[in-house]
């Protein structure tokens, strides 16, 4: 059997165990995509009092404002964001709550959420989707990964398949030559094999860097080749000093208002800040600050944790935790994953890049799968005349 055959008979069974799965997988990712890109169901933000003060609303008192709103409620996060309201979060056992506010003034301008409300909306319904096919997640996302790494190789052999015998074959390769007279088998198989040429290079990217989230062998292993040989700590939160326990909770928030206020300072451009409150029933939780160069991208962020209590920083070893320019190789590339898998490394051009090869991605199976029932007909036609 020759290499292309062998290449051949890997690309049909693998493409036909593995089809199903990785059709909702890139159709919930496409629709998704519509989402996180802002492309669809994008919230329109309230105008806020910008230029009107100088002084953005700190912390703590974001924090006062947002516990008169929800029965002395702390919130889990606070975010504010370039030319945006603060938003606070609150999320527990039976509610889930969020508030906007103006920067400057502190007014409350939105709320959302009830008791008894999860927060699970349609955009979570597709996300577990593409996450976990809609299955527990121990489960689901094995299939999900494992399908992937099989469809990987599809894409491979598929490529293998594409390579033309002669120049003159080339053209007929790389774009639609149809005439009135072309059959609709012809015009498929162009689809499936024009379509799935020019989108296999970004679904393999796509792939590699979405199985860093399913496979944890995988996730090791990229880290292990990239990084000369060390393993990736597991994520951990940071822990405050549980000898300093007195603190009162106010002066904590005043000590989160010092922090945001010294973060600020150093980093003058950035454009969003997300400040992880310490968990007042877990006397060793820390604070958490994220610093945004830029909005749209989460690979480039500084990630600094605190001690509650003496507000020092707490160094945590993960790729994740830290500054950005401090990070080695494999960690930036860690730190990148989720932006390349997402196009957002590529700005508009790249995300767009991703969508539109994910949307080719979800047809390729739909267009093997006709293939396949179309070529095993004709078989059996010429079988059965060859026997009359």
């Amino acid at each position: 059997m020759t290499f292309k055959k062998i290449a051949y008979q890997l690309h049909l069974y693998l493409g036909l165990i593995s089809g199903l799965i990785f059709f909702i997988v890139c159709l919930t990712g496409a629709i998704w995509a519509l989402k996180l890109n802002g492309w669809v169901d994008q919230e329109k933000l309230p105008e806020v009092s910008q230029g009107k003060h100088t002084m953005v609303v700190s912390p703590s008192s974001v924090i006062e404002i947002a516990k008169k709103e929800f029965k002395d409620k702390t919130p889990d996060y606070i975010e504010y964001s370039e030319d945006a309201p603060i938003k606070a979060t609150f999320r527990g056992q039976g509610y889930n709550y969020s508030l906007q506010m103006d920067p400057y003034t502190g007014k409350v301008i939105s709320v959302k959420g009830a008791e008894g409300s999860s927060g699970y909306d349609f955009w979570d319904f597709i996300g577990m989707g593409h996450f976990s096919l809609w299955l527990p997640y121990s489960i689901g996302q094995p299939i999900v990964g494992y399908s992937t790494l099989v469809f990987v190789v599809v894409i491979i052999t598929g490529l293998i398949l594409w390579i033309p015998k002669s120049k003159k074959a080339l053209k007929y390769s790389l774009w639609f030559r149809w005439k009135k007279k072309t059959k609709m088998y012809k015009k498929v198989y162009d689809l499936h094999n024009i379509l799935g040429f020019y989108a296999a290079f970004i679904l393999l990217i796509i792939s590699l860097t979405g199985m860093v989230w399913a496979l944890e062998w995988w996730s090791q292993g990229v880290y292990k080749v990239t990084s000369g040989g060390r393993v990736m700590p597991e994520w951990r939160m940071a822990q405050s000093d549980t000898l300093h326990v007195d603190t009162p909770a106010k002066d904590i928030y005043l000590g989160i208002d010092s922090l945001f206020s010294d973060l600020s300072q150093k980093a003058p451009t950035a454009q969003a800040f997300s400040i992880y409150l310490p968990n007042v029933e877990d006397k060793a939780s820390a604070i958490m600050i994220t610093v945004f160069p830029d909005k749209k991208l989460y690979y480039n962020v500084d990630r600094y944790s605190f001690d509650k209590y003496t507000f020092k920083q707490v160094e945590v070893d993960h790729p994740y935790q830290g500054k950005y320019e401090n990070k080695d190789f494999a960690d930036k590339l860690r730190r990148m994953n989720y932006d390349i898998h997402i196009g957002a490394i590529g700005g508009t051009a790249g995300r767009l890049l991703v969508f539109l090869s994910t949307l080719f991605g979800m047809s390729l199976p739909l267009t093997g799968l006709y293939l396949y029932i179309r070529k095993r007909k004709k078989t059996k036609e010429k079988k059965s005349n060859i026997a009359e």
